[in-house]
């Protein structure tokens, strides 16, 4: 498949879905933070965190986009906060990187490892400094790294 079929599927192209598989029905559901979708594809407890597109797991990709309530079910289906992808970016370090501070907390209070180094050397802990995190947001994450 292209990169440019799927980014069509990811902007939503239902018919476009189907034809792609269930791969692709659960990314973008993930991205679009469609629960009900979300929970249609995975109703159950995962039986392992698959890796997707890119070595991502579900989970990266709706902490990539923000998507709280997605992250908070697959987190209750067992996803793995602590998967890493093929450049070590964990679903927290992503989250961080994109100033998802509601994420970053469900993550983190889910185990997340703030600690955690990707290949760029950064780890959450570093991205909510960096990043002018709240002030709540800084104290939780520096107390879970001690």
């Amino acid at each position: 498949m292209s990169l440019d079929s799927k980014l069509v599927y990811l902007q939503g192209d239902a018919e476009a879905a189907q034809r792609l598989g269930g791969e692709y029905i659960l990314i973008a559901a993930c991205v679009r933070g469609d629960l009900s979708e979300v929970q249609r594809c995975v109703p159950d407890k995962l039986p392992e965190d698959p890796a997707f597109t890119y070595s991502w797991s579900p989970l990266h990709y709706a902490a990539k986009h923000g998507q709280c309530e997605v992250v908070r079910y697959l987190l209750e289906q067992g996803a793995n906060p602590n998967r890493e992808e093929k450049d070590n970016f964990t679903p927290i370090t992503i989250a961080a990187a994109e100033r998802h501070w509601p994420v970053v907390q469900l993550l983190a209070e889910a185990g997340a490892n703030v600690s955690h180094r990707d290949t760029t050397g950064r780890s959450a802990c570093d991205l909510v400094r960096t990043n002018r995190a709240p002030a709540d947001m800084r104290r939780l994450i520096e107390s879970l790294a001690k």
